[in-house]
């Protein structure tokens, strides 16, 4: 594998490339997505209305979450959840993503995007994991340590930095990456 950069011009190019692929798909099911949380279901307090989602998003993300009631359970039962998602706190990924000793992170990264209308929150999977941690030993972006993907604030601090220069959306920048990593580093069959 060659060693990544990344442009504004690659950018634009990954994003034609995803929209040609995948932008009926993806109109249909995240359009799906969006009115769900946003329009049908978009508090957080009713557990029928939250395992919905959590169904839906695990099914069309293929998350695997193992416990969905337990997760779903989890959510209704943060104190203020809706508040701390209309502020864009970050700490409320922390607050969800452990259940029965099972960390639901990227999960719980995405259940918070389609949460909050602003759309503050960036998608974490291990195929965006893989492409930050190969630009940072390329010296394309800043140094960080590994584990601080895993820490939200800090997940978010980077991919801001990276949105700030190539002026995208994290929305943008989720398609962008995610297929670099999908390309470069494929996840193994058995």
């Amino acid at each position: 594998m060659s060693k990544l950069k990344l442009s504004k011009k690659q950018l634009q190019s990954y994003l034609e490339k995803w929209n040609k692929k995948n932008g009926p798909k993806e109109k249909l099911w995240v359009g799906w997505l969006k009115d769900l949380f946003e329009k049908k279901y978009p508090n957080n307090k009713d557990i029928n209305q939250v395992l919905i989602k959590c169904a839906a998003l695990d099914k069309l993300y293929s998350t695997n979450v193992k416990y969905l009631f337990d997760v779903a359970k989890k959510i209704v039962s943060i104190q203020n959840f809706d508040e701390k998602i209309k502020k864009g706190e970050q700490k409320i990924v922390k607050e969800m993503m452990k259940v029965n000793n099972i960390n639901y992170y990227s999960f719980a990264t995405k259940y918070c995007y389609y949460s909050d209308s602003k759309k503050r929150y960036p998608i974490y999977d291990s195929y965006i994991d893989k492409v930050l941690k190969h630009l940072r030993d390329n010296n394309e972006i800043d140094y960080f340590e590994n584990n601080q993907l895993k820490i939200y604030s800090n997940f978010v601090e980077i991919l801001e930095k990276i949105k700030k220069n190539l002026n995208c959306s994290f929305e943008e920048l989720d398609h962008y990456l995610w297929q670099l990593g999908k390309e470069n580093f494929p996840k193994k069959t058995k």
